[in-house]
């Protein structure tokens, strides 16, 4: 699945690669590009989650009310989406399409030579093994092939019909590091530390962006503290996930995989930035106060004693009943003031 991916990737990258000539410098161009496609799938997760943040106050009372009915729950909670318009999913499509395009891309950072010089694997293994070498070494990581001591397996493979494969095909170096190095086993070269450490700060610099714009989200009349421990709750698990996820993928993946991890993380960030300012800071919030829909009565009520004061107490803001002359209360006939002592003095009358 991630070779078709990768495959796609690369259609992107070859023609990136031969104006570029340097692989850093590609895998800068090709995520600045996908990340330019993706934004407005970008946009549309951030105002999904930012309407979520918004009915948690409706969310968290639903939840109380039917804690022992998940069914109910589940229906009333699905009801306030469609309401309010809001996607459960929305806000994790995106992650998961960077997920599915760092899966295809490790493919090509790991054998270049295959998805960028478009030598087939079952050449360079063929050719391999028929030098006597471990095939899987440089057929999973092609990059070894460029190593100096490998001369003999580059030889045969041009000889198999693919002249492109030569000591300088593929430029690795980047700023001075070599891209094709794993930290991990290269603990003593500073140089590949850089990467690693620069990717981590960004990723920690955008988990705190995205926990302080996720509290800016929330709505005004939100003062649940169920709501606040969930946003907390996934706050700690966000700061605790992503670096660890960082360190893993910069230590034990080539460079390459640190330097694309880079500038998905810094455009993140600024993507994040901008549509706060220009799109979610203009968005009109949802308004989730309860409005009664009951309309007032009008029906006629006789207190059970009759006294002005026991119907102005009851009635005091209900003026839908026509308010009569009666002796000893100066208002206009028929006129509807509202006032306690008119609706008091027409039920005496109608009492009568």
């Amino acid at each position: 699945m991630f070779d078709f991916i990768a495959e796609i990737i690369s259609v992107v990258i070859r023609p990136i690669y031969s104006i570029v000539q340097n692989y850093g410098w590609t895998i800068i161009i090709f995520t600045v590009l996908i990340k330019l496609v993706t934004m407005p799938f970008q946009v549309k997760s951030q105002k999904s989650m930012a309407r979520m943040q918004q009915v948690q106050p409706l969310i968290a009372e639903v939840q109380r009310k039917y804690a022992n009915n998940k069914e109910k729950q589940q229906q009333e909670i699905s009801k306030i989406y469609e309401k309010y318009k809001v996607s459960a999913t929305g806000g994790c499509l995106p992650m998961i399409f960077q997920l599915i395009i760092l899966m295809g891309f490790i493919q090509i950072v790991y054998r270049p030579v295959t998805f960028i010089l478009q030598v087939p694997k079952d050449v360079i293994q063929t050719a391999a093994e028929s030098l006597g070498l471990e095939a899987t070494t440089f057929v999973s990581q092609q990059f070894n092939i460029f190593n100096g001591e490998n001369s003999a397996l580059m030889e045969a493979i041009r000889n198999a019909g693919y002249p492109q494969l030569t000591e300088d095909a593929l430029n690795f170096n980047f700023l001075g590091i070599d891209l094709t190095k794993i930290l991990k086993g290269n603990w003593t070269d500073w140089k590949c530390w850089i990467l690693p450490v620069v990717a981590l700060g960004l990723t920690i610099l955008s988990t705190v962006i995205s926990q302080q714009q996720a509290k800016s989200k929330q709505n005004p009349a939100a003062k649940d503290d169920a709501q606040a421990a969930q946003t907390q709750a996934m706050s700690k698990s966000m700061y605790i996930m992503m670096p660890l996820m960082t360190i893993w993928i910069t230590v034990t993946w080539p460079l390459g995989a640190a330097l694309y991890w880079i500038i998905s993380t810094l455009t993140q960030i600024l993507q994040q930035l901008f549509i706060q300012q220009v799109v979610i800071n203009r968005m009109e919030p949802i308004d989730i106060s309860k409005k009664s829909d009951k309309k007032k009565s009008t029906k006629s009520y006789v207190p059970k004693t009759g006294k002005a004061a026991d119907i102005a107490a009851d009635f005091a803001n209900d003026n839908s009943k026509p308010v009569k002359n009666v002796p000893g209360v100066k208002i206009q006939s028929g006129k509807k003031t509202g006032k306690a002592a008119d609706i008091a003095a027409d039920f005496e009358d109608d009492a009568e």
